[in-house]
């Protein structure tokens, strides 16, 4: 399991582990959400309804032009709107909230706020990616990596003592 998770890390994340890891290593729990069983589907609805929230608020104080130049700040109607629906809390359903939030135009999930906001980033990205060469890292360790392996605690001792002497000689 833990060569898979690295496997993953390093395909999504480009990072490889520190030093060697084999399976009898657990690195996933050092994750809180791991061991807690707190599911990260809760952080992708809650990013997602953050942008629904903001189009709407943004809506609501009479902003116009593209939604990633609204600012909210002292925008007295936004601030009502907000505040309103965060008295609320758990007391009604999220559905009767977003309502409240949107004036009645929706009452369900979206992800048109959150495209919406990236769309410019995403044309920009579009020609970026058409002219220039793609930017990315290789899903092969040995690629990835910096510096050979370390295999005794003692070098990691000494080579961190010896960056660590480095570092401190650049700064003075």
């Amino acid at each position: 399991m833990n060569s898979a998770w690295w496997n993953l890390r390093l395909r999504y994340q480009g990072v490889i582990p520190p030093e060697p890891r084999t399976d009898q290593h657990l690195d996933p729990a050092a994750k809180k959400h791991i061991p807690a069983d707190i599911p990260y589907m809760n952080y992708y609805v809650a990013l997602l309804l953050e942008f629904q929230i903001f189009e709407a608020l943004c809506i609501a104080k009479g902003h116009t032009g593209q939604l990633h130049t609204c600012d909210l700040y002292r925008s007295r109607e936004a601030g009502r709107i907000l505040s309103e629906a965060m008295q609320v809390g758990k007391a009604r359903h999220w559905k009767d909230v977003i309502r409240m939030i949107t004036k009645g135009k929706s009452d369900s999930f979206s992800v048109k706020a959150i495209l919406k906001y990236f769309q410019p980033l995403q044309q920009w990205l579009h020609v970026q990616n058409a002219n220039e060469e793609i930017i990315g890292w290789n899903t092969n360790e040995e690629d990835t990596m910096l510096f050979q392996p370390l295999h005794s605690r003692s070098t990691v001792i000494k080579q961190s003592l010896f960056l660590t002497m480095i570092g401190a000689a650049l700064l003075f």
